[in-house]
């Protein structure tokens, strides 16, 4: 199998997110091969949306393939970049194979000023310690301390994280998010804090594993205690502080098995099986939950899930046993017209997991036949009937949801957009007691959108309908409601509000609290950034203002945050939320900033682990054109190669060098490849021992492009076609070295062999045991010609034309 380049130099503007590689691999092989991609931008700046993507290319053809690669926000547009392409063939059960090789292409940034970078150390530091001093609304100033890195270990690596917060006057202590995780390629070990769901939130600290069972079953397990503060009702530590501390400790342990279902396309399932412990309730129960998926092609898929879970109050005379289960199931086709959508999930009220008690419809249709013209209909049910156990005997229940059934349509005029949507909506929610407020809307919503080429945007709305209080029955209404909304955006700059007349939301007003009509409600929400001095200052500045008119009172809501890299590895941030309430706003004296959030933060970043001392590793490529492994007076140093040394890449000076600075000691996979010579081979790939600081010479042979073309004797009568791309050419060296490639429909192949004598094997793939043989050697002097071979059609169906008289 080898591979190529459609365009070697793909285009790609200022302002543009991705850019699209396409590439051509040609598989003559009988079946399928799967190849992991590896992509190395030089200097930094594009990055692929996986780091290691894997691809399938089909059997028997060639396929034109798009690898989609984001631009980074430190792209200059005054520089140039070589993206270098490594494939590696994935054997059964996804073991790296033969390496396929490297091609580089270089892309055409079409801009000519300089474009503003954003740097963004966090993504290439290797770890980092933050220092900070916050204060949290009511619960006072905070110290607080994080620490996080990586470490690259031989057959793996291990990230660590801390976070320790202390807060002063409070005499309370927390250490959150804080674990140590080891991961290999089929098997990861966590402990510490842990943030899983599955049917079950997987939230706390303790012990999560994962293993892969063979090629597609991966075995996990959680054993947790919920409760995310490591130092929580310690003794001697913490005392116990309102909001902060939470009385009793709840057990999760969970064991979850995923892997294939052998059917068509891509089909997988989960089944797990979890016991849960609440103290504080005094209740214990066991949930079992499986779900599957099945995507028979890529337009079609189907899903389904079953639960059922057994809880009961242990050592109660009265165990108070309930058993819950849990059902869903959904269907998606997504055609270039019409794109289907439904889904149902239901539940039992008592059900353990985290669905309980849930009834959730959701259907939509999606017409999308004009290009300007959308046509889109939905209907959507979320209700919640929950009984929920707040002690071993007392029981609580809870019910809420919104229904909507609506229709859309959106229309397109150039850069205009017009949205028409009439809906019908309910909604319900519990009250204090036993009772329901539930309201019932006809609606209309229509609104404009405008976006220029300077990048301003405009928006205007109304959403206007009839509102029916029908629960409680002592203060029922219906009162037409209004909301007008509007927005403006301007490059960095945004703003935002509505003013609203009548009941929107339930919760707008409680029963008995004013008249509906007489509702009214502003809103107004700018928010604004600035960048300065080349990126190295950034402000986001943001706020909400809102009056009620049943509460008279006003609310405001400021976010703003202040980020300035000193250097590239020394941040420093400033951030200030605050919120408040006032009978009169324009009374300052009387607002209440109790729950208002400051903190400033001082963030260091290292480039290797603090942990490990650094090396430098400094390597030379030169020409080994005897093939002895040792540099001759008339060998010359080769520069311009790309070097990768682990995930460093660099690029080859006049004296064939590179020097890799700040190395951590260990293995080290180094690999070479010729800089824009689509189609090449990697040169040199091996792996490193680094111990100390170390200097090592590598011989490279040089290799030349052998190209040829394959064709048939056709004989007499012969009309069928010949399959040309179902012939493999193996090409044997002196020292034993093979060099394997496929032939294309016209019968085309190409090699990139060192200096030598060869014997090239043309191998029909269907009738191996018929071959040709052919002698051939590459030789620097003479300029290499191109092969030309032809074949016997020995063995081959003839098709046989009988000709008869009357």
């Amino acid at each position: 199998m080898t591979f190529s380049l459609i365009h070697e130099a793909p285009y790609i503007s200022a302002g543009q997110d991705t850019l699209p590689i396409l590439l051509n691999f040609s598989n003559q092989g009988p079946r399928p091969r799967k190849v992991r991609l590896t992509l190395f931008s030089i200097p930094g700046g594009f990055r692929l949306t996986q780091l290691h993507p894997v691809l399938t290319v089909s059997a028997r053809t060639d396929t034109i393939l798009t690898l989609t690669c984001l631009v980074g926000r430190s792209v200059q547009w005054d520089r140039t970049y070589d993206l270098a392409i490594e494939a590696q063939e994935l054997l059964p059960g996804d073991v790296a194979g033969l390496l396929l090789g490297s091609i580089v292409c270089r892309p055409v940034l079409l801009s000519s000023t300089k474009r503003l970078t954003e740097k963004r150390q966090n993504d290439l530091a290797a770890g980092g310690i933050a220092l900070s001093l916050s204060r949290f609304g009511a619960a006072g100033m905070v110290r607080e301390v994080r620490a996080w890195g990586q470490e690259d270990l031989v057959k793996g690596s291990l990230t660590y994280q801390a976070h320790y917060l202390n807060y002063i006057g409070q005499r309370y202590h927390e250490l959150r998010d804080t674990y140590l995780q080891y991961q290999q390629s089929d098997f990861q070990l966590r402990v510490g804090s842990l943030f899983d769901y599955h049917e079950l939130a997987l939230i706390g600290v303790g012990v999560k594993f994962s293993h892969m069972l063979g090629e597609s079953t991966r075995l996990e397990g959680w054993a947790l205690r919920n409760q995310s503060n490591w130092l929580a009702n310690l003794p001697g530590i913490n005392q116990s502080v309102p909001g902060l501390s939470q009385s009793g400790v709840d057990q999760t342990y969970s064991l979850r098995l995923s892997g294939r279902i052998p059917l068509s396309g891509v089909a997988v399932y989960e089944a797990s099986s979890s016991y849960y412990r609440q103290q504080r309730y005094n209740r214990a129960g066991v949930l079992n939950f499986a779900t599957a998926l099945w995507q028979p092609d890529k337009r079609t898929k189907f899903r389904l899930m079953a639960g059922q879970s057994i809880e009961a109050s242990p050592g109660q005379a009265n165990r108070q046993q309930t058993v819950g289960w849990a059902l869903a199931g959904g269907y998606e086709r997504t055609g270039e017209i019409l794109e289907i959508r439904a889904s149902a999930n239901f539940s039992s009220p008592v059900y353990g997991g985290i669905q309980r008690g849930a009834a959730l419809i959701d259907q939509s249709l999606t017409y999308k036949k004009w290009r300007t013209t959308q046509l889109a209909y939905r209907f959507s049910q979320v209700q919640y009937d929950q009984r929920i156990y707040t002690a071993a005997k007392e029981v609580s229940r809870q019910r809420y949801g919104n229904t909507i059934a609506e229709m859309t349509m959106a229309q397109q005029f150039n850069r205009l957009t017009w949205l028409l949507r009439p809906y019908f909506w309910i909604q319900q929610q519990s009250l204090p007691g036993s009772a329901m407020q539930r309201s019932e809307s006809y609606r209309l919503l229509t609104s404009l959108r405008l976006e220029t080429q300077r990048g301003v945007r405009l928006e205007a709305g109304v959403d206007a309908g009839l509102v029916n209080g029908v629960a409680p029955p002592t203060d029922r209404f219906k009162q037409p409601s209004f909301r007008y909304y509007g927005s403006l955006g301007i490059n960095r700059l945004n703003l935002a509000g509505f003013y609203q007349r009548g009941v929107f939301l339930i919760n707008d007003r409680l029963p008995g609290r004013g008249s509906p009509g007489a509702y009214r409600q502003i809103s107004i929400s700018p928010s604004w950034q600035v960048r300065l001095l080349d990126n190295r200052l950034l402000l986001n500045v943001g706020g909400g203002l809102t009056f009620n008119s049943i509460t008279r009172s006003w609310s405001g809501l400021s976010y703003n945050s202040i980020t300035y890299a000193m250097k590239d590895n020394l941040l420093v941030r400033f951030e200030a939320n605050l919120l408040s309430y006032a009978n009169q706003f324009a009374d300052i004296a009387a607002v209440p900033w109790q729950d208002s959030q400051l903190r400033f933060e001082v963030t260091k970043l290292f480039k290797r682990s603090p942990f490990k001392t650094s090396r430098t590793l400094r390597l030379r490529f030169f020409e080994d054109q005897n093939a002895n492994q040792m540099k001759d007076g008339d060998e010359n140093y080769l520069d311009g190669l790309i070097v990768n040394v682990g995930t460093a890449t660099l690029i080859t000076d006049k004296k064939g060098a590179v020097i890799c600075k700040d190395i951590a000691p260990g293995l080290h996979q180094v690999r070479t490849v010729s800089k824009l010579a689509t189609g090449e081979p990697v040169w040199f790939q091996d792996t490193l021992r680094v111990g100390k600081s170390m200097q090592r010479d590598i011989a490279i042979r040089k290799t030349w492009r052998v190209s040829g073309q394959l064709h048939y004797n056709r004989v007499k009568y012969e009309s069928l076609p010949y399959d040309l791309e179902q012939h493999r050419i193996e090409t044997f060296g002196q020292s034993g070295e093979v060099y394997r490639t496929y032939a294309d429909a016209q019968g085309n192949f190409t090699l990139y062999l060192p200096v030598g004598q060869y014997q090239l094997e043309i191998v029909p793939v269907q009738t191996p045991s018929v071959r040709k043989t052919v002698a051939y050697r590459v030789d620097p002097d003479n300029a290499p010609t191109k092969l030309n071979i032809e074949l016997e059609p020995n063995g081959r169906p003839v098709r046989v034309k009988r000709f008869s008289s009357r």
